[in-house]
């Protein structure tokens, strides 16, 4: 088993389907929380770095 060190960034962007009778009401409901979960969708996801770590095996008494 190999051990890695990874910085990365996450930047998530989502897409939903809101009903709302205009435009404003609609981002309202997005940033007061009223979508469900399973209705959101995670687009992206960004390394910067991965590097492999050397772990040597310790004996613990």
């Amino acid at each position: 088993m190999k051990t890695f060190n990874i910085t990365f960034t996450q930047m998530k962007m989502y897409e939903a389907v809101v009903e709302a009778e205009t435009m404003e009401k609609a981002v309202e409901k997005v940033r007061n929380c009223h979508v469900q979960e399973e209705d959101l969708i995670e687009k992206d996801i960004t390394i910067n770095d991965l590097r492999e770590v050397l772990v040597k095996e310790q004996q613990f008494e």
